[in-house]
């Protein structure tokens, strides 16, 4: 397009115009990466980078210009001007060839605000606290891989699992486990500490 004037290493405006080279089975989101941790994650911290890193990067803030049905037909009829465009004069085959450019479908580089209007800090993150187990953990995960195909070129999710660990615990086996937190002496010159305590009230044995 005339507008596509920003390259490597250059800010592209918002606004801006791009043309898209792809065939219209390409046009589905890239696969997910997982990454699972122990440790408690800072929703804020999270957020700001998020944040930071569409802002950063203009391909994570880009929209489809045309449907995705001009791009099959101007794909389908540039296959066909590869095969017939020797055989027209030079002066047709430059005006055919120069109109199928200006007609290639083509991406919007937008704010972050206007990408994602209606989202946390105008972002994709979704933050999601699971409170019944893993069982309910993996019910939202498979409701999330369904809706994948109609997600943005950039999500990003985070699946909080949180237990109540103390209390009596009923086990498969049979028999119940009590959790219970006991102060541990961190002496004198330190700050007092609990650890967690298990008791298998039916065998009399019990663990940190």
């Amino acid at each position: 397009h005339g507008k596509q004037t920003a390259g490597c290493g250059v800010e592209a405006q918002e606004g801006q115009e791009f043309a898209v080279w792809w065939s219209p089975g390409q046009n589905t989101p890239m696969g997910a990466w997982v990454l699972r941790t122990d440790e408690h994650v800072d929703h804020d911290a999270l957020l700001k980078a998020t944040q930071d890193l569409i802002d950063q990067h203009p391909s994570l803030r880009i929209e489809k210009a045309d449907p995705v049905r001009l791009m099959s037909f101007c794909f389908d009829a540039a296959v066909l001007w590869s095969l017939y465009a020797k055989l027209l004069p030079a002066r047709i085959a430059r005006l055919f060839g120069r109109s199928l450019f200006l007609a290639w479908p083509g991406l919007v580089v937008k704010s972050r605000p206007a990408m994602f209007p209606d989202s946390p800090g105008h972002t994709p993150l979704e933050v999601h606290t699971i409170t019944d187990g893993q069982d309910g953990l993996e019910r939202r995960l498979g409701d999330r891989r369904r809706e994948f195909v109609n997600k943005p070129p950039f999500d990003i999710a985070l699946y909080e699992l949180r237990l109540p660990l103390l209390g009596d615990w009923e086990l498969s086996r049979g028999g119940t486990v009590r959790v219970l937190k006991c102060p541990v002496d961190a002496g004198a010159d330190e700050t007092p500490q609990e650890r967690l305590l298990f008791r298998d009230l039916e065998r009399g044995m019990e663990g940190h």
